[in-house]
């Protein structure tokens, strides 16, 4: 027997298709760079019916821990100074399960639609793009700051995608666990957020990405 969908209809038209792949495309949706040069691509997925989960984006740009980025070759990270760097530093293997802490490394909202947006457009895949809210100034006592970031990028994406129909929805990633300086260290201030959020851009549907460690209780309160 077998079992076809279209995907999940959003309210704003947006379609998410029954495959989704998260993160593997990078920035772009093209797929990761390589330090050689160009983008290293999958050809195992079919992005065709697919639909691309942008590797998350913040307010302003991130390194990564360990000054490690997305820039990579076998068993090397590159850093932001350009200087390899063993990859060991940014993953963690066990009984051959590997978790990544690399942090988000990502060059900004203004600089991803300045370049990115472009590559995105070109290739014509459209995407959720993920966003992560950070205190203004890596301090719990500045998250009203924190909440100004996050509806700047809600307010970027909808100016700069605004007559395009590449955007199937944002994600607010509430779940990373490789930093500690967002909003998302508290049940309250991951609502806040998202409510500043949908009231900024209420036409963009707005999904909120959260880890398995947090309470059920917020993913009902995001719900109502």
């Amino acid at each position: 027997m077998k079992t076809q969908t279209k995907g999940i209809t959003l309210k704003n038209g947006g379609v998410i298709k029954p495959v989704v792949i998260d993160c593997s495309l990078g920035t772009t949706g093209e797929g990761p760079p390589s330090i050689f040069g160009g983008v290293s691509h999958n050809n195992v997925i079919d992005t065709d019916n697919a639909t691309i989960i942008l590797k998350s984006i913040t307010r302003f740009q991130k390194p990564g821990n360990f000054g490690s980025s997305i820039f990579s070759t076998d068993g090397w990270a590159m850093s932001s100074f350009f200087i390899p760097l063993p990859k060991k530093f940014c993953y963690f293997s066990f009984l051959g399960l590997t978790i990544n802490s690399l942090g988000l490394p990502n060059e900004g909202i203004d600089e991803f639609f300045e370049n990115d947006w472009e590559t995105i457009v070109r290739i014509g895949k459209k995407v959720i793009i993920s966003i992560f809210v950070e205190f203004g100034s890596g301090s719990e006592d500045d998250i009203e700051q924190a909440y100004e970031n996050a509806v700047y990028m809600m307010n970027k994406i909808e100016e700069e995608t605004a007559g395009s129909d590449l955007l199937v929805a944002v994600i607010f990633n509430a779940s990373c666990p490789n930093l500690k300086e967002g909003v998302c260290s508290t049940t309250d201030g991951i609502v806040e957020c998202a409510k500043r959020m949908k009231e900024a851009t209420p036409s963009i549907a707005l999904g909120v990405k959260l880890s398995y460690v947090q309470p059920v209780s917020l993913g009902v309160r995001l719900h109502k």
